[in-house]
């Protein structure tokens, strides 16, 4: 996905794993652990952020549609957060105008990166 790092998965059962992802950017390394939780009936997955600087997130994707040249992917995510004074709605706007930004980016560069994989395994 465009990101230098590493991943330990750990399943904890048919539905749960937890996943110990380093990425590095900038010369650090970033460490998050996460619980991931399926539900293959619903096309859902919670995506629980357990350590590291990111916020507990949940993730629907129950509206994707197959499209003659792939699958389109519509989803709903809701993010956690803790901000020390409620902000105004132009502030939660422009909040969620940047988050919107970072995963249009993050959800390209999986595409291309599954893309990437499926060249060299149908050529």
């Amino acid at each position: 996905m465009g990101l230098k790092g590493h991943r330990k998965s750990t399943r904890v059962s048919h539905d749960t794993l937890i996943l110990d992802d380093t990425i590095f950017s900038g010369g650090k390394a970033v460490r998050k652990k996460k619980l991931i939780r399926t539900d293959p009936d619903r096309m859902t997955y919670y995506n629980f952020h357990l350590t590291g600087p990111t916020k507990p997130l949940v993730v629907l994707l129950p509206d994707s549609a197959r499209r003659r040249r792939g699958v389109r992917l519509d989803y709903t995510a809701y993010e956690v957060t803790y901000p020390k004074k409620a902000p105004t709605k132009i502030q939660l706007a422009g909040m969620a105008a940047a988050e919107a930004v970072n995963w249009r980016r993050e959800w390209g560069n999986l595409a291309r990166a599954m893309e990437k994989e499926l060249r060299g395994k149908r050529g």
